[in-house]
C-alpha cells in the first residue's frame, strides 16, 4: 500500500521523518553521545571543583557525587529521549528534536574537553 498525495509520490526526504526506525537510529546516536556526556560531564565537574580551589577530599566527594548524579540523569534521559523522538515522528518534528538534543550533548562534551587540561589527575 503506497501513500500517494494528490500531487504525486512523496519524495524520500519528506518520508524519512515519518519512519519510526529512523527515530530509533537517531536515539542510538543520542545514546552514544549520552555516554560521552557522562565521562566528559565528570571531567567538567572535577575541573570546576579544582578551579574553585577545593581540597582533595572535597574534589573526591564531588567526583563521586557527579558519577551518581550523571548516571541517574543518563538513565532517565535515555528513556525520555526515546519518548521524545517517538512522539516527534508522529508530529513530524523528529529532525528539529534531534538537532536540539545533539547540540546540547555536543556542547557538554566540548566543555568537558576544554576543562580537561585543568585537572591534576
Amino acid at each position: 500500500m503506497s501513500r500517494l498525495s494528490p500531487d504525486g509520490p512523496v519524495p524520500l526526504w519528506r518520508r524519512l521523518p515519518t519512519n519510526l526506525p529512523i527515530a530509533y537510529l537517531l536515539w542510538l546516536i543520542s545514546l552514544g553521545l549520552a555516554i560521552g556526556d557522562f565521562f566528559f560531564g565528570r571531567i567538567l565537574a572535577v575541573s570546576l571543583a579544582e578551579i574553585a580551589g577545593l581540597g582533595y577530599w572535597q574534589v573526591s566527594f564531588i567526583d563521586r557525587l557527579s558519577v551518581v548524579l550523571l548516571g541517574l540523569a543518563g538513565a532517565v534521559l535515555v528513556i525520555l529521549i526515546e519518548y521524545w523522538y517517538r512522539t516527534g515522528v508522529e508530529k513530524r518534528r523528529l529532525w528539529p528534536r534531534f538537532a536540539k538534543m545533539t547540540v546540547w550533548q555536543i556542547g557538554l562534551i566540548v566543555a568537558g574537553m576544554l576543562a580537561a587540561p585543568f585537572t591534576e589527575g
